[in-house]
């Protein structure tokens, strides 16, 4: 028995991993409006007190301060740089440096330290300005979930009822009108629930206040991964 194979030629790839600092503190500062509640069947149910909108903002605020410390420790300009097109711009940066990488087939271990200290240095200087536009996001009513978006949350502190539903129903007139219905289980018994109430009026006091703690002050981690990655592919076939 005898086996051959046949390979490409290998190819080397520059890869670039980060844990950017601004982009730890927002994900902390968010982290710290979840919540959870008792739904109307009594079960445990974890949400986000933030609408998808405000962290977005609170993600894209970080990462403005993130790319303009790693500009300028690189010694380039970060001029134009906006919550509008940070995320293209540093999609930008990151394929120019792994283009480097890749062309230069080399890492210089002091060299990525030194990069990486000089943008710790600058963000030290930028931090104030993420800081306190995100503390005034956390500010306004807008940024938490409004309206019909605010989860409905039970009331055990009262006696459970049967669970109904809003359906519409046309006659034979053609006319529709809406008519509630009792639910039941599968088992034909009624489903009884608590009853709900918004579980905040316009801003969750509780978790805005966790917050604005962790805007002022957290424990914030980063790090630079600069590296080159040899691969090949082929085949392994059976001869005779």
């Amino acid at each position: 028995m005898a086996f051959k194979s046949a390979f490409n030629a290998s190819e080397l790839r520059g890869s670039v991993r980060a844990t950017l600092l601004g982009r730890y503190y927002a994900l902390r500062v968010i982290n710290a409006c979840m919540t959870t509640y008792v739904d109307k069947f009594g079960d445990k149910v974890s949400t986000n007190v933030l609408s998808a909108t405000t962290q977005a903002q609170i993600l894209a605020i970080a990462l403005v301060c993130d790319y303009k410390s790693l500009m300028e420790a690189l010694g380039e300009s970060s001029d134009g740089i906006s919550v509008a097109n940070v995320k293209e711009r540093f999609k930008s940066l990151y394929a120019d440096w792994q283009e480097q990488v890749r062309l230069e087939s080399a890492v210089d271990g002091a060299d990525v330290q030194s990069k990486f200290d000089a943008y710790v240095k600058a963000f030290d200087g930028h931090v104030s300005e993420m800081g306190d536009a995100i503390i005034a996001l956390l500010g306004k009513e807008t940024s938490y979930k409004q309206g019909k978006a605010i989860p409905q949350a039970g009331n055990m502190g009262l006696p459970r009822v049967q669970a109904t539903e809003t359906i519409e129903v046309t006659d034979k007139n053609g006319k529709t009108k809406k008519t509630v219905r009792k639910l039941v289980d599968k088992f034909g018994k009624p489903l009884m629930v608590y009853p709900t109430e918004p579980l905040w009026d316009k801003i969750p006091r509780s978790e805005q206040s966790a917050a604005f703690a962790a805007a002022r002050f957290t424990e914030v981690k980063g790090s630079l991964l600069v590296g080159l990655k040899a691969t090949v592919s082929g085949v392994v076939i059976k001869a005779d």
